[in-house]
Order: structure tokens, then sequence, then C-alpha cells
């Protein structure tokens, strides 16, 4: 379980690693939610929603 959540923080990490912030907020997300798919269904749909918005704006 602990390296599952290692894992999934330091995915996060590289993923989002232009804002500090936002590594801050994946912690306490990590800490309420009550399972790793939940995690990764929140990733990855603001990786969808900024590439969307992305592609809208250019």
């Amino acid at each position: 379980m602990f390296l599952s959540l290692l894992g999934v923080t330091i995915g996060a990490g590289l993923v989002d690693s232009l804002n500090p912030i936002a590594i801050a907020q994946q912690f306490v997300l990590q800490s309420t939610a009550k399972s790793k798919h939940s995690i990764l269904t929140y990733i990855f749909g603001l990786l969808f929603y900024f590439g969307i918005a992305q592609i809208i704006r250019n």
C-alpha cells in the first residue's frame, strides 16, 4: 500500500513539476481519498480538462 501511494505521489509530482503548490494539494487529496482509483480519476480528469482547454485556446 505504501509503495503504491509513493508511486502515485511521484507520478503526480513528475506530471505537475512546474507547480509545487499542486504537490501539497496532492498529499491532501491522497490522505482523504479512500481508494487509488479516485486519486487517478482526479489526476486524469485534470489532465484531460487542461488538455481540452489548451486545444480550444489554440
